[in-house]
């Protein structure tokens, strides 16, 4: 009896247990080759299932670079095992973001490079990017930029004589307005980059005045040495001037002495000095006249009295000290006299203050318009440039259409450019 009233009661509890799980999940099922679920209307035929395609490891994204950052230029002087190197004196640390041109099996002793690199809180370089230097030996673009006036006195291929010195020509250096009419005798203006062996490469040659009667009367300015002396006439790199009505500082005028010359071209072509100041003596000793330079840039390494700033070793043994102690990767401003070797006796260093740094605007724009003393960009900002400002053109000319790195210091809402770099094409 209690067997028999048991099983009706396990079917019916079986049943409405079906029924209950039938609700909550429809019941799958296979006629033929179709798939269909209870309590579906439509019958679906499966769509074929594709093999995944092995899935990539995706390339490693760089680091997004920061505002801030120091570039240098170098030569590699060891390649160490732990991927780091030393670049001009300094550590320079790689991860798996740093980029290498063309590779990295590139960058070996020896070979020059540039650098772009975070300084990290304990003063060591960690690279962006380390670039291979293709420039041709003694085409530094570290080297002084000299600018100076004066007469073509002789072409001899790519080497020209202007103002009593030797000016060498690439396929980069610009001619305005073009090469044909820079020829003997006429007046130019140059801008080069005085090189480590002493000799000018040519970044700019510019027609300045045709040399023949009759353009009216103007002033120039240029400095060479004086090359003989004959009553109130003098040679100067070549060309007569006539000191009559001149006023001489600095010392006296004499066969042999460099000295820099503010003159008028008369119509005629003569040249009749306004103003003759004497720089010192072109045959050694300690009077001896050295080409004044300034610049500014990042301190790379110190050793004692020795700074690599910008590329440049600086002898600062004799300089006044602005703002310092002076450590690596501090902005500073170099003023002195450009040695022999290519590097520079320093007779000031000043460092960048916070505050200073603070006022500061750096950015990179292209040029959309200029006149005499300020220049416009592409980004909206107007700087203004005086006598002061730093103009790099060691990478190309400063013109409209050309990308340039600025540092501009904000003064209430305008900016005054400090340096304008033309950066490489």
């Amino acid at each position: 009896m209690k067997r028999t009233m048991l099983v009706p009661f396990l079917v019916a509890l079986l049943l409405l247990s079906t029924v209950s799980v039938t609700w909550a999940f429809p019941v799958w099922g296979i006629r033929g080759d179709e798939v269909y679920v209870e309590g579906d209307d439509e019958t679906h035929t499966p769509e074929p299932t594709e093999t995944p395609e092995p899935t990539e490891t995706p390339e490693p994204t760089h680091t997004p670079e920061p505002e801030e950052h120091i570039t240098f230029e170098g030569e590699v002087e060891a390649v160490n095992d732990d991927g780091s190197f030393v670049i001009a004196g300094q550590m320079v640390l790689t991860d798996e973001n740093t980029e290498f041109e063309p590779d990295r099996a590139s960058i070996v002793v020896g070979v020059r490079v540039e650098v772009k690199a975070i300084q990290q809180a304990d003063g060591s370089l960690l690279a962006i990017e380390i670039e291979v230097n293709e420039n041709e030996p003694g085409e530094d673009e570290h080297g002084v930029m000299v600018e100076f006036e004066g007469s073509v006195e002789a072409i001899n291929g790519n080497t020209y004589i202007i103002a009593g010195q030797e000016v060498l020509i690439t396929a980069d250096t610009r001619f305005e307005p073009d090469q044909v009419s820079i020829e003997v005798s006429v007046w130019v203006e140059v801008k080069a980059l005085a090189l480590s062996d002493g000799s000018l490469l040519a970044v700019k040659i510019e027609l300045k005045h045709s040399g023949e009667p009759g353009n009216g009367m103007e002033e120039v300015e240029f400095q060479g040495i004086v090359e003989a002396m004959d009553g109130n006439m003098i040679t100067v790199a070549g060309m007569p001037v006539d000191i009559s009505g001149a006023a001489v500082e600095g010392g006296s005028i004499q066969v042999g002495v460099v000295v820099k010359v503010e003159a008028a071209r008369m119509a005629d072509g003569s040249l009749v000095a306004i103003e003759v100041e004497v720089l010192g003596s072109s045959g050694g000793g300690e009077d001896e006249y050295r080409p004044q330079v300034e610049f500014e840039g990042t301190v790379e390494a110190i050793n004692g009295t020795i700074y690599i700033i910008a590329g440049i070793t600086v002898d600062a043994s004799s300089a006044t000290i602005e703002n310092g102690p002076i450590a690596v990767g501090d902005i500073v401003e170099v003023e002195g006299e450009e040695q022999d070797d290519g590097s520079v006796l320093a007779t000031k260093l000043h460092k960048e203050t916070e505050a200073e740094a603070a006022a500061q605007v750096e950015f990179t724009a292209t040029i959309q318009d200029m006149s005499a003393d300020t220049i416009t960009f592409d980004n909206g900002m107007t700087v203004t440039v005086d006598s002061n400002t730093l103009i790099d053109e060691g990478d190309g000319l400063l013109e409209i259409g050309v990308k340039v790195e600025v540092k501009a210091l904000d003064r209430d809402g305008s900016l005054l450019a400090l340096s304008i770099k033309v950066e490489r094409d």
